[in-house]
Order: structure tokens, then sequence, then C-alpha cells
């Protein structure tokens, strides 16, 4: 979701205020979430926003070393992310194989790219749909 910025645009982009952002058609699909993680009186870049939204992820860390590290949860919801560019988007990607996942790191990191390359491909309407399933899961 986030692309890589120079300091120099980091600089330049402008800030914007909760209302803003949760009315911005770049954040619609997932209003709820957005509103739970961003603070009334606090200013944010689209950036700063798409960061506290991966951020999710960090619970389910790339260095892990225990398979409590490792849950399902971020399998389910890779494989989700799969089902839904499929059946609403028509896209086919591959699977992750879940029987070629050696070690809990290699689980978290190999979902955790998974579900973000799944978002990104997307349309606007998929992802609405796919936070709906994400917010009912995980009370986000």
């Amino acid at each position: 979701m986030t692309k890589n910025k120079s300091a120099a645009d980091a600089v330049m982009e402008p800030k914007f205020s909760k209302d803003a952002l949760l009315n911005a058609k770049r954040f619609r699909h997932n209003h709820d979430l957005v509103s739970a993680i961003l603070e009334d009186s606090v200013e944010y870049t689209i950036s700063e926003v798409e960061d506290k939204i991966e951020k999710f992820l960090d619970q389910f860390p790339t260095d892990a070393t225990t398979w409590t590290q490792a849950t399902d949860e971020v399998y389910d919801l890779a494989r989700t992310s799969r089902e839904f560019l499929d059946d609403y988007d028509d896209v086919k990607v591959e699977a992750v194989d879940a029987t070629t996942l050696r070690t809990p790191a290699e689980w978290n990191t190999v979902c955790r790219e998974v579900i973000l390359r799944n978002y990104d491909l997307m349309h606007p309407r998929t992802q609405l749909l796919f936070f709906e399933r994400f917010e009912d899961w995980f009370n986000a």
C-alpha cells in the first residue's frame, strides 16, 4: 500500500484532518478502521494513514520464532483476500501453499505479503467488502 517516498516528498505531502480523510474516496472502503486508529485533533498525511493500517499486520512478526506468533488468522486473511479477488474482480492469483511454509517467520512473511499484494489489486468495491469481512473477524 505504501510507496517509498523521499524525505523531500514526505515534507511536501499535505496533512488532512480525520474528518477529511474519512470523507476521502481513497479511504471510504475502510472507514471504520480509519476512524478507530486516527485521533480527532491530529492531522495526517495519506502515507501516515496507510502506515497505520499496515501496522495491524505487525502483530504477525516476520521474524517469528514460535508458532504461537504465526497463527491461522494471517493465513486465513491471505486466503480470503485471494478469494475476494477471484469472486469479485475475476482476478486469479496463486494460493499460498501452507505445506511449503516451514518456519513461523516464513508463514507470517509470505501471508503478510500476499494480503498487501492482493489488497492493492482489488477494485475499490472489493476493498470495501474485504474490510467489512476484516472488521467482522477482528473487530477493527
